[in-house]
């Protein structure tokens, strides 16, 4: 989702060869063309979700959809779904320490099973995602503002959580993932950060838990290669499409992942 104003206060990326000071007050104009690259995390989320491409492995995964709900101070909760189109794994380009300058300061933290969600409003850190007990958050040493850090079991740190606070009245305010500035991480895009705070907390889960299952199983398993043949201007014409087994007619003719082998008699 894109359109929405940031201000460098709101969402401090930094210079990746800059001073300590950089850390906390990076002037990084943000590319208002591109979907939000904000990973917001969520301590009860169940399932991570990402909405722009920072996927290293991807299978399309459609007929399911995402339950979110989100619930802030003296309001009802709110439900809506959201579509999954894919399923993946993502690298995020992190930012793992205050101090440290050039490839100490970064860190790609890899995440499985990340649900591909392009109506979400930003990516989502789920804190109660399978694998995430792998993970320890602790206060950030050095940190002036209230930075927590991910850290793996033997005590590195692995990236690290700031707080944004909404502009105005906007509400609560939300942590997120400290990405990498350009040219190690992206060029930063809008953040909600309005909309995030007056959302307040945000928790995601499968809709269905039958299709977590049907993933878990596809996942398993290598796409195959399904065999067809028509007549074509040079005979009949032979075609591999690669497919995976519970695609639907409908998804393989939409995907068109079809490639000519040649003709037969």
């Amino acid at each position: 989702m894109s359109g929405f104003a940031l201000s460098s206060e709101d969402h401090p990326y930094y210079d990746p060869n800059g001073s300590y000071e950089d850390f906390y007050d990076a002037d990084l104009e943000a590319d208002t063309s591109t979907p939000c690259t904000t990973w917001v995390y969520s301590e009860s989320a169940t399932v991570p979700q990402s909405i722009v491409n920072f996927f290293v492995s991807y299978r399309e995964f459609g007929r399911s959809t995402v339950t979110v709900t989100s619930s802030s101070d003296g309001a009802e909760p709110k439900t809506w779904t959201e579509e999954i189109v894919g399923v993946g794994a993502v690298e995020i380009p992190v930012r793992k320490s205050i101090k440290a300058k050039g490839p100490a300061a970064h860190h790609k933290l890899r995440l499985q099973d990340v649900l591909h969600v392009p109506s979400s409003m930003c990516n989502i850190l789920a804190g109660a995602a399978p694998g995430m007990d792998k993970f320890e958050i602790k206060p950030l040493p050095g940190a002036t503002h209230g930075e927590r850090t991910l850290c793996d079991k033997n005590n590195r740190q692995l990236a690290i959580l700031c707080t944004t606070q909404p502009p105005g009245d906007g509400g609560p305010p939300f942590e997120e993932l400290k990405l990498s500035g350009p040219p190690v991480g992206p060029v930063p895009a809008p953040t909600p950060s309005a909309q995030l705070g007056k959302l307040g907390s945000l928790s995601t889960a499968w809709t269905d838990d039958k299709d977590r299952a049907r993933w878990m199983k596809k996942k398993t398993r290598p796409p195959g290669f399904r065999v067809g043949r028509r007549k074509g201007a040079g005979g009949i014409q032979v075609t591999q499409m690669l497919f995976d087994s519970d695609d639907t007619e409908e998804e393989l003719e939409r995907q068109d992942r079809s490639l000519f082998v040649g003709y037969s008699r």
